[in-house]
């Protein structure tokens, strides 16, 4: 076995293991609405489908509806969960083939590898369920088949960017970096060529994405008014990050890229490491630090001299360089308007900045007589270390998780209970998610005798009724709504959580006895 197969597979293996052993259970809250609109959909509907992420619930019902075919029952969360994960490992591996491709350096790519893997935010979506790792895989296909083919297939590449535009939109802003591979990738590719594959490629890509919209919108949607059409497909929820200023956006810009490779909070460690642990940890994080610091220092003299003979010029960097820049390019130009202060988001070019990264360490190793230095590897296991401490190990633990732990500990009282709520808000996707037995019902306050008699009849058939905040806040909001409430039924029991962060609770409530006892 050759020594870059070995090395990439022992690099995926590690990356495996870690990943499966510690996986997240701080589920970012759109990953619960995925997991809930695919358990809850009785077929094709609306909820399936929202057009930031046209297709990701789509096939995640496929592949839960076919896993629970073959008679393994498993929830949505865990499928997508896994799904994300072999994937992210997946990528690692293209990732690591064109790194050794690129840089003809073991250790480089090795270690580059291993950055990208354990990077905080790619590091943390990779055992969640979420859209973005899955539509990073497409374009990290697309750029290992440009980068390795030298006619690359254009219609394949246009099928493989519309699978990553169908999963996230902003797959989209890839688009100029293939045109660029594909007119600059070959000194000896004709014009012609380069254009004919130009136009098959964004034929298909284009076709299938917009094909795709209006059979959504038409036939599950049921919709015939295009006016609304374009609202609907460039709507992006609540996310928006408007432009304030130059200065400001670039101190997000910079914020946002340093959470992508550093993450977590110390109180995350102190509270959810085990003592003996996290004295191991903290040893291992000093030792590695002083190490990086022994290195740099060690490598200045090279420093000098590679900045000296010009090594980090831009040009003569490689041929693969132009597609990596624009890759780049792209994606900081759309998130230093848009966006801005989510790291997540910058997922969509961590591959390009580690390729990058690494063909200038290759232009700097040829201009230097000495071996590769320490220095990127004790970086990268400084990185892995502060990650794991102060990110990933706490948050592998329920408990780390407030909302999630109510959740799962919720399910010890409420089994076939009924829950009204006058906000289906993210905390009350979480509490529904892990207690599917329960039932979720919006609760409408024009008329209250109708109210009345449901409870009463609720506790007749043994089931117990609670109340959530947000319909607690909009009845005390009422004074004829708070005296209804104060007169009509006992509040037992109250269960949740409120403090800085968090404001979640619900409220047991039981008719008095002094009403009468009507069936609806």
């Amino acid at each position: 076995m050759s020594p870059q197969r070995l090395g990439g597979l022992c690099v995926i293996a590690l990356i495996s293991l870690v990943y499966f052993s510690f996986p997240t259970r701080n589920h970012y809250w759109d990953g619960i609405g995925f997991a809930l609109a695919i358990e809850d959909s009785p077929g094709l509907t609306s909820r399936l489908f929202n057009p930031n992420h046209l297709f990701y619930n789509f096939f995640g019902y496929l592949i839960y509806h076919s896993i629970h075919s073959l008679g393994l029952h498993l929830r949505a969360l865990t499928l997508l969960s896994t799904l994300s994960t072999l994937l992210s490992v997946s990528c690692a591996y293209l990732l690591f083939s064109m790194l050794f491709t690129s840089v003809r350096n073991l250790y480089y790519s090795v270690c580059l590898t291993l950055l990208f893997a354990f990077s905080a935010t790619w590091w943390k979506f990779s055992t969640d369920a979420n859209v973005y790792v899955p539509s990073v895989f497409f374009l990290l296909l697309i750029a290992y088949k440009l980068h390795r083919d030298e006619q690359p297939n254009a219609l394949m590449i246009g099928g493989f960017h519309a699978a990553a535009m169908l999963l996230h939109q902003i797959a989209v802003f890839f688009y100029p970096v293939v045109l660029v591979a594909m007119f600059c990738g070959s000194a000896g590719k004709r014009f012609t060529t380069s254009l004919r594959d130009a136009v098959r490629y964004s034929a298909v890509a284009a076709s299938l994405v917009i094909a795709s919209y209006i059979w959504v919108w038409c036939f599950v949607l049921k919709r015939r008014d295009f006016s609304a059409f374009t609202t609907w497909v460039l709507s992006n929820g609540r996310e928006e990050f408007a432009f304030f200023s130059v200065p400001h956006n670039l101190l997000e810009t910079l914020r946002s890229t340093v959470r992508l490779f550093f993450g977590g909070r110390f109180s995350l460690a102190l509270n959810f490491v085990e003592p003996p642990f996290l004295v191991i940890l903290g040893v291992l994080l000093v030792c590695g630090v002083s190490f990086l610091v022994l290195t740099v220092w060690l490598a200045r003299i090279n420093f000098r001299n590679w900045l000296r003979t010009g090594a980090l010029e831009v040009s003569g960097l490689g041929g693969f360089t132009p597609v990596l820049l624009t890759w780049i390019g792209s994606y900081l130009f759309f998130l230093f308007l848009w966006l801005t202060q989510y790291p997540y988001y910058r997922l969509f070019y961590l591959p390009a900045l580690i390729l990058l990264l690494g063909i200038v360490l290759k232009k700097m190793k040829k201009a230097s007589s000495q071996e590769p230095s320490f220095i990127l590897a004790s970086f990268v296991f400084v990185t892995m270390v502060v990650n794991f401490t102060f990110l990933i190990y706490p948050y592998s633990k329920i408990e780390a998780t407030p909302p999630v732990h109510l959740a799962v500990k919720a399910s010890e009282m409420w089994k076939d209970d009924v829950i009204y709520f006058a906000d289906f808000n993210c905390d009350n996707w979480i509490f529904k998610y892990f207690n599917k037995g329960t039932t979720w019902r919006p609760l409408t306050l024009n008329d209250l005798q109708a109210l009345r008699e449901e409870l009463i009849y609720l506790r007749q058939q043994g089931q117990k009724t609670w109340i959530d905040t947000t319909t607690l806040d909009q009845m005390n909001q009422s004074q004829e709504l708070a005296t209804w409430l104060a007169d009509s039924v006992h509040k037992t029991v109250t269960y949740g959580l409120t403090d800085r962060k968090h404001r979640i609770q619900f409220t047991q409530v039981e008719p008095k006895a002094d009403i009468g006892i009507t069936s609806p």
